[in-house]
């Protein structure tokens, strides 16, 4: 395995882009990595695009990332689709550093992009609901809300944590998402306003 760097970034701004499609959102970013690292399209030689819930919320299914990618003129490239839940994009990203650690590929291009909002929470739900075992959580009413809920306060049980403590990593991610132009909640708050 040889090192692998990093040269370029791009990322949208957080929110909810009612009017924006997916395949634009991917684009913006794409390009912003790519003017960043002072490559062109031409220079990507395998790209992988991560994304878990487009099939539900956007109805496209299969070919995301050709879509997304071919909007920034980049095709007759090995393009993979990664759909790994939360972890679609770093998934994504995984796979680009090993073609290039590896040695087969010189430049990787990995991309994720997601558009959960999509003016009806039953789609939305619906999406999220498939991270879970479908048979036996999803159709039994488990909420992703629900499902994280219920590992928290199982979480607390087992290792004492405490709801304050909880609260805390709240107070730490607005404080942090304050620090980024691009974040889409930019207010600080306090263990007080967390709890109540």
């Amino acid at each position: 395995m040889r090192d692998v760097a990093v040269i370029g970034v791009g990322m949208t701004n957080f929110g909810k882009f009612i009017d924006t499609p997916l395949k634009e959102l991917g684009r913006r970013a794409t390009w912003d990595a790519l003017k960043d690292a002072g490559m062109s399209p031409n220079d990507i030689q395998i790209a992988y695009v991560g994304n878990a819930c487009a099939s539900i919320i956007t109805g496209q299914v299969m070919v995301l990332g050709q879509i997304v990618l071919k909007e920034v003129g980049i095709r007759n490239i090995p393009i993979t689709n990664v759909e790994n839940a939360c972890a679609s994009g770093s998934s994504a990203f995984r796979e680009a550093w090993m073609a290039v650690a590896s040695g087969i590929y010189d430049v990787a291009l990995a991309v994720g992009v997601e558009k959960l909002y999509a003016g009806d929470t039953s789609l939305s739900t619906k999406a999220l609901a498939g991270a879970t075992e479908v048979e036996y959580e999803a159709n039994l009413g488990l909420t992703m809300p629900g499902h994280w809920a219920l590992r928290a306060k199982r979480f607390m049980e087992k290792y004492g944590t405490t709801r304050e403590q909880l609260a805390k990593v709240s107070v730490k991610n607005h404080k942090n998402g304050c620090l980024n132009p691009r974040s889409q909640y930019k207010k600080e708050c306090t263990v007080e306003e967390v709890l109540n």
